[in-house]
């Protein structure tokens, strides 16, 4: 069987946690035997075909003010006319149609839309292919900025008249597809409740932590009792308001007052990467490392003891959660979005309210007091694990690719 990806970045290092999926999807699918071609973006002028591991990736032009990736570098007017052509973009279709027609796939499976557009779908319908997948990362098709929290975000919730030739528009072009997949509940649920996909099945694929099985429970919290009293608590992920990192730097600060056990590492990077670092410099209990990746970031968790995601805005999933989960980390997570669904309070972690630094502060003083509970809570991690593993991810998806998923 032959499949097309489309994503709107295929470089984890730039892309996150959807172009992690995008990419192993991809290498799953060449494994169990599969034609893979990703249709992705890029900056050039042109059609560019790379070959990146059995994997065919055809770029296609940046047809819009900019490319996706040099969002951040660009005037807010620029983005908001960015935003009104990739609403549905022909340019994209034209293109994506006759690559589509002349690859003649089996399947297309579209993920994040950013700089595609729907009109992915349009041209995979128009170019006959018989199942068209779509996979939600996050809230792109209702809000703009992919987020349900700020002004903008606000309004797409409430559907607000300013919202809705956006979504009215996105809503008719997904018609065309046959199969929707989201990670979580919580994500899912919001795009039915909107209308979205009017056609489709719906299913509930958690993404994989991508862990593989050498590596499970691989963090010191196995071996905890044996080292000192000093406690590592970890965040990964994107140093922005949205994700509360500043409000964890700020209780862990006061913390160390009288905690001086407690080390936490800060890994990412992102808007408050240089106000964090000036504002906590003399704070040489709280680390920053910046973007990780590989046996960094594989070396950084089994040196680790907690995970913190501290987050205010409705997550639509938490891959660092399954990964924490599979070394064996606890994890103490803000009770909102997908997060709920993942932590398991008081068995795989703690949920506290989000931006409540005294919850925050009260989880982190109640799980590094009580050695125990680390040790007890990071057997039921090493269990839950289980449900994200690579296998089962490829295995949900192959029963939707063959036809055999209710």
């Amino acid at each position: 069987m032959k499949v097309i990806i489309s994503s709107f970045l295929f470089e984890t290092s730039i892309g996150g946690g959807a172009s992690l999926v995008v990419n192993q999807l991809a290498q799953s699918l060449i494994c169990a035997g599969y034609q893979v071609i990703v249709l992705t973006t890029w900056s050039g002028s042109r059609i560019k075909i790379e070959h990146a591991d059995s994997v065919k990736v055809i770029r296609l032009p940046a047809s819009n003010l900019y490319w996706i990736a040099d969002k951040d570098r660009q005037p807010a007017y620029k983005k908001i006319a960015w935003q009104l052509f990739d609403v549905w973009n022909p340019l994209i279709y034209l293109l994506a149609r006759e690559i589509i027609k002349n690859e003649a796939p089996d399947l297309v499976h579209s993920h994040k839309l950013r700089g595609l557009s729907p009109s992915i779908w349009s041209a995979a319908a128009s170019a006959g292919v018989k199942t068209i997948v779509h996979t939600c990362h996050d809230f792109e098709l209702i809000s703009p900025e992919g987020l349900l929290m700020g002004k903008v975000g606000r309004l797409a919730k409430e559907q607000h008249w300013l919202m809705r030739p956006y979504q009215s528009i996105r809503k008719y072009f997904s018609r065309s597809v046959h199969h929707v997949t989201a990670p979580s509940r919580f994500l899912l649920d919001a795009h039915k409740k909107m209308d979205f996909f009017p056609s489709a099945n719906f299913h509930i694929i958690p993404n994989t932590h991508g862990v593989c099985a050498e590596e499970f429970g691989k963090s010191s919290a196995q071996a905890f009792s044996k080292n000192t009293d000093t406690i590592r608590f970890l965040y990964i992920g994107r140093l922005d308001k949205a994700k509360g990192v500043d409000l964890l730097c700020q209780v862990f600060s006061q913390l160390l007052n009288q905690n001086h056990h407690l080390i936490l590492t800060i890994a990412g990077w992102g808007a408050l990467d240089v106000f964090l670092r000036e504002t906590y410099k003399d704070h040489h209990n709280i680390q920053f490392v910046g973007s990780v990746f590989g046996t960094q970031k594989s070396d950084l968790f089994r040196a680790s003891d907690i995970l913190i995601a501290p987050s205010i805005a409705p997550e639509s999933f938490g891959i660092v959660i399954t990964e924490a989960y599979a070394y064996g980390l606890p994890v103490i997570a803000s009770k909102i979005g997908a997060y709920s669904e993942i932590v398991k309070d008081g068995k795989t972690g703690f949920l506290v309210q989000p931006g409540s630094a005294h919850e925050l502060s009260s989880a982190i003083l109640k799980i590094s007091q009580h050695k125990d509970m680390i040790k007890t809570m990071s057997k039921h991690c090493l269990s839950e694990a289980q449900k994200y593993t690579p296998e089962r991810f490829i295995s949900d998806y192959l029963n939707i690719y063959q036809g055999h998923a209710v």
